[in-house]
């Protein structure tokens, strides 16, 4: 296996750190679980979990799998 230089690994930018996570933002991720809540209020207390704990997990996979 051949290893890589350091100048080699900065050309990349880090490589997956960057790339992988596309543009994270906890912000996003805030609103994104509130809004799932405000909709799943109308069904309860389990609904408003359900509903924050499934958009959270909807905007994890799109900035880790999609960009």
């Amino acid at each position: 296996m051949q290893q890589l230089q350091m100048n080699e690994i900065t050309m990349v930018s880090g490589g997956c750190a960057e790339y992988c996570w596309g543009d994270f933002e906890m912000g996003a991720l805030f609103a994104n679980t509130l809004g799932g809540a405000v909709a799943g209020s109308f069904s309860g207390p389990m609904g408003m979990l359900g509903g924050g704990v499934g958009a959270a997990v909807a905007y994890m996979f799109d900035v880790m799998w999609t960009d």
